[in-house]
C-alpha cells in the first residue's frame, strides 16, 4: 500500500518536508538549503510505479528548488525517465555487471539524463572484475560510482564491523581487502581526471591513547585513518624512549598487552 494508498502517501510526504524543513543547530541552514547536499532520494531500493515516483518528486521540488532528485528505484525504470523533476537515475550491483551498466547509460544519455551507479559490492567476483567493472564505468557515461560499505574506527578501540561481508576498512584488514582497496582508490582518481593516484602513504590523523591500566599492562587506542600498523612505544620524560613493538600491531591487536 506504500505507493497506492493516500493516507500512507500523505504520510510520506509528511516526513518529507519535516525532514527537508530541518534547520541543522550546527550550521543554521535548513536542509531544503544545505550547500553541502547534492541530491534527495526517493528512497533505497524500491519498485513503485513511475506516478508514484512522479509524485514524490514534485513535492520535493514544491519544498527544495535547490536539490536534484535521484530516483531510489532498483534499477533504472524506463518509465521514469521522462519524468521532469527526477534528475539522476541509478543502479545496485550485488554482484557487479558490466554489461548491465553499459544498459542503463544506454537508456539514461539516450533521454538525456544523469546515471550513477548507487552501489556496488565490492567483495563480490575476483580482483581482475572488479577492475573490469570500474574501467567499464570509467569509461562510459556514468557520471559516478559508490561502493557499499566503508566503516571507520571505534571510539575506543580496533574498527566498526558490519555482518552483511561488505565491510570495508581503509586501508585494509588484509593483503585482499588492501589490494581493492587500492584499485577503487586509482578508480576514484581517474573518475576525477586524474591519471592515477598518488602515493599510497599518507597517514590523516594520528592514533589516540584512550586507556592505559597501568594493573595489568593493557593499552587501548583508537587508530589512525590511512595506518596499517603502529609502533608501541613507552618513556618516563618524552625524551627517551623504549621501543616494545615495532610496527607490529594493527588496529585488530588491541587491546594491546
Amino acid at each position: 500500500e506504500f505507493y497506492y494508498n493516500d493516507t500512507v502517501i500523505q504520510s510520506f510526504k509528511n516526513y518529507i518536508s519535516s525532514l527537508l524543513n530541518h534547520v541543522n543547530i550546527y550550521t543554521g541552514f535548513a536542509n531544503k538549503n544545505e550547500p553541502t547536499i547534492l541530491a534527495w532520494e526517493t528512497g533505497n531500493e524500491l519498485s513503485p510505479p513511475s506516478t508514484w515516483t512522479n509524485e514524490i518528486a514534485n513535492y520535493v521540488k514544491s519544498i527544495d528548488k535547490n536539490h536534484l532528485i535521484l530516483d531510489g528505484n532498483y534499477g533504472v525504470n524506463p518509465d521514469s525517465l521522462p519524468l521532469e523533476n527526477v534528475d539522476i537515475y541509478s543502479n545496485h550491483f550485488y554482484p557487479m555487471n558490466t554489461k548491465q551498466v553499459q544498459n542503463d547509460v544506454e537508456l539514461t544519455s539516450n533521454a538525456n539524463k544523469v546515471y550513477i551507479v548507487g552501489e556496488y559490492g565490492w567483495t563480490d567476483q575476483t580482483d581482475s572484475y572488479l577492475d573490469d567493472f570500474l574501467t567499464t564505468i570509467e569509461q562510459s557515461k556514468t557520471s559516478g560510482d559508490l561502493f557499499w560499505s566503508l566503516f571507520g574506527h571505534n571510539d575506543q578501540y580496533g574498527y566498526v564491523d558490519h555482518n552483511d561481508g561488505f565491510t570495508m576498512h581503509y586501508p585494509g584488514d588484509n593483503s585482499n581487502m588492501r589490494d581493492r582497496v587500492n584499485i577503487i582508490r586509482n578508480h576514484t582518481f581517474v573518475m576525477n581526471y586524474h591519471k592515477s593516484a598518488p602515493d599510497f602513504t599518507t597517514i590523516y590523523s594520528n592514533p589516540l591513547i584512550t586507556n592505559i591500566n597501568k594493573v595489568t599492562g593493557v593499552i587501548e587506542f583508537r587508530g589512525a585513518a590511512g595506518a596499517y600498523n603502529y609502533t608501541i612505544q613507552s618513556s618516563k620524560d618524552n625524551q627517551n624512549w623504549t621501543t616494545f613493538c615495532n610496527q607490529c600491531v594493527t588496529d585488530y591487536d588491541t587491546p594491546f598487552f
